[in-house]
């Protein structure tokens, strides 16, 4: 530890156990906390077991700390990770955003995850516009425990994209009508795969890599491939720019155990800027990722949650004068008509 705060300061390769042949060492607790070794151990703060510090000066309330010196040597879960940041390609188009696409989570079901989740696309909804970018990447695993719930061989965990089959019947919320007249690629309620064929449009993507994505074709060739058990543990797409405008829905084949859990995911793109937020009774604020608009309501302009979609147009968008807004703000202290709680500015 380093400073007044007893915060990490990183390793020091110059300290080791060597240096005390494995003796006990007395830990300076008392530094740490701005207190003469006298004071320190007159009020409890001495690394021991079950130590009673004394908080507060001179006012004899002792609170017991439960440690047990005997385990702080030891790793009981270990949450280490290694991860790399790479450069910004050269040839990536400024002010065009790029988006990272990951699968959070692991294998076995709710209890056995716990404290982590099971298997999710995250995050699970993007909203882009076309030129930007996207970098579709995941991590496995060969070391889970054998006892946990999964598809697949036991303890690996794999996960793959692959585009969800087409809408087959009308049903609510599902049609490409009811998504701003986008194309709509996938039925969210599905629990099939699309048939890939050489004109299967996904985000714009070049067929291969739609198939390296469902198959893993980029990492593997051969083996025991039906459910990617012979698959590596990492894919990475690369980073590639959105050119086609859509919903896409999309599902995992190898961890969509259809009642049990599900691993789906949507992008959405648009050819400007957009969002979609859901905003309760509570009131809220959805703005445009641009700056360019954003819809305030106030609370108790809604009766229940819902959820509110801005596309930014070419039409002009008229702001509120500092007069407007201060009138808004007298009808709202005034307890004005709820229907009217809502504003663009």
């Amino acid at each position: 530890s380093s400073g007044i705060n007893a915060e990490y300061g990183g390793f020091d390769p110059t300290i080791n156990d060597d240096l005390n042949g494995n003796d006990a060492t007395e830990l300076d607790v008392a530094t740490q906390f701005g207190l003469t070794t006298q004071d320190a151990e007159d009020r409890g703060y001495v690394f021991e077991g079950n130590p009673q510090v004394e908080v507060f000066e001179d006012s004899n309330v002792e609170m017991q700390l439960a440690i047990n010196t005997a385990q702080y040597g030891r790793t009981f879960q270990d949450r280490t990770h290694v991860f790399a940041i790479r450069k910004k390609p050269e040839d990536v188009v400024e002010g065009n955003n790029i988006y990272n696409l990951n699968v959070r989570g692991k294998r076995g079901n709710i209890v056995q995850t716990y404290p982590a989740v099971e298997y999710d696309f995250q995050p699970n909804r993007v909203q882009m516009k076309t030129g930007d970018y996207i970098h579709i990447q995941w991590t496995g695993s060969d070391t889970n425990p054998n006892n946990n719930d999964g598809q697949g061989r036991q303890g690996t965990d794999r996960s793959n994209m692959i585009l969800l089959r087409n809408i087959t019947y009308a049903k609510e919320g599902a049609l490409p009508e009811q998504t701003h007249n986008m194309s709509q690629q996938g039925q969210w309620s599905s629990n099939y795969p699309i048939y890939i064929t050489n004109t299967t449009s996904f985000l714009g993507l070049p067929n291969a890599d739609i198939i390296a994505a469902a198959f893993i074709e980029q990492t593997q060739f051969g083996g025991d491939m039906e459910e990617l058990d012979d698959a590596g543990t990492y894919y990475n797409m690369g980073l590639r720019r959105i050119t086609d405008p859509g919903v896409y829905n999309y599902m995992s084949t190898r961890n969509n155990n259809f009642s049990n859990r599900s691993q789906k995911g949507r992008i959405v793109i648009t050819q400007s800027p957009f969002v979609a937020k859901k905003v309760g009774v509570a009131g809220g604020e959805v703005a445009l990722p641009n700056g360019e608009a954003t819809l305030v309501l106030d609370p108790d302009a809604i009766s229940q949650a819902v959820m509110f979609y801005l596309e930014s147009t070419d039409a002009v968008l008229v702001q509120n004068t500092e007069e407007e807004q201060a009138a808004r703000r007298k009808r709202r202290e005034a307890g004005s008509n709820p229907a009217s709680r809502a504003a663009v500015r």
